[in-house]
């Protein structure tokens, strides 16, 4: 959900943002994952909220992609989330982690520009499947100022 936005923007109502404040997600194996994480030297945290991230060019709503809060798309703003993002992955998280495929993550570091970001995250784009988008993780929560528009289906 990182990127520009393809689309007019909607406003998001009252209600809607803070369900989406609210959220946070865990994964289902999350031992797993940990252990994953940790023998690669990751930071892990239980609880994240998932990103999930669409080329320029790319709907998330047309995409057939299953992600998103209840079903639905919220485009965030890049200068808002950019910092904040931990790692990506090619594809699901937990499911690249379950099956030890280390090569499918990027880690950010603390000294990479928006610039450098923004081109891990359109390379991972370039290499996942075109209806499972690459999964970035912020271990924090979705804040007002994060939401850019809302893309109801």
């Amino acid at each position: 959900m990182v990127g520009l936005n393809p689309l007019a923007p909607n406003v998001i109502p009252d209600e809607v943002v803070q369900i989406l404040q609210d959220s946070e997600s865990r994964d289902e194996c999350a031992s797993r994952v940990s252990r994953f994480f940790e023998v690669h030297g990751w930071t892990y945290k239980p609880t994240f909220t998932p990103v999930y991230v669409y080329g320029d060019n790319q709907n998330p709503v047309a995409s057939g992609a299953q992600q998103g809060v209840f079903g639905e798309a919220f485009l965030l703003k890049n200068a808002e989330v950019l910092r904040d993002l931990v790692l990506v992955c090619d594809e699901d998280v937990q499911t690249a982690a379950c099956n030890q495929r280390a090569q499918k993550f990027r880690t950010f570091s603390s000294n990479e520009s928006e610039l450098e970001r923004m081109q891990i995250l359109c390379s991972a784009v370039d290499k996942a499947e075109w209806n499972r988008p690459p999964e970035a993780r912020l271990y924090r929560r979705i804040k007002r100022q994060d939401l850019d528009c809302w893309l109801p289906r």
